[in-house]
């Protein structure tokens, strides 16, 4: 099995069915849907196939960036605090000491899931990260 691949309006489009593949279709071999986002368009403007490598650092990218949004709201529950004790001149660390640790701890645990995403060598292990906190 393989798949028919072209550039159409700046876009890569792709099909397993030479049918509904124009001419201009460039036809991998051994490639299905699951392979579709390994092409890019190359600074040529022509079809390219991203390396092993690539397709890690975009997929340890993506991770990072849910991290970061899983991180940003849990933070956000407590955000009113620290501006409240702001605006009344107080240390949170002494008025909600256990929400500080908690954001300390949010923050430590973050750390940690960007080291294990950073250090990954496969998809596999990257995807294995499940993000608890």
């Amino acid at each position: 099995m393989g798949l028919y691949v072209w550039i159409e309006n700046d876009q890569i489009r792709a099909t397993e069915f030479k049918e509904y593949a124009p001419d201009n279709a460039v036809y991998y071999e051994n490639m299905s849907f699951l392979d579709a986002d390994k092409f890019y368009i190359d600074q040529n403007g022509q079809i390219a196939i991203k390396t092993d490598q690539q397709v890690l650092e975009e997929e340890k990218q993506k991770r990072l960036q849910e991290l970061k949004s899983i991180v940003s709201n849990l933070l956000s529950k407590t955000d009113w605090i620290f501006i409240k004790c702001m605006e009344l001149g107080r240390d949170p660390q002494t008025v909600y000491p256990d929400k500080v640790q908690e954001r300390i701890n949010i923050r430590q645990k973050k750390d940690q899931y960007e080291q294990a995403i950073m250090n990954a060598k496969s998809i596999e292990e990257l995807r294995a990260i499940r993000f608890e906190f």
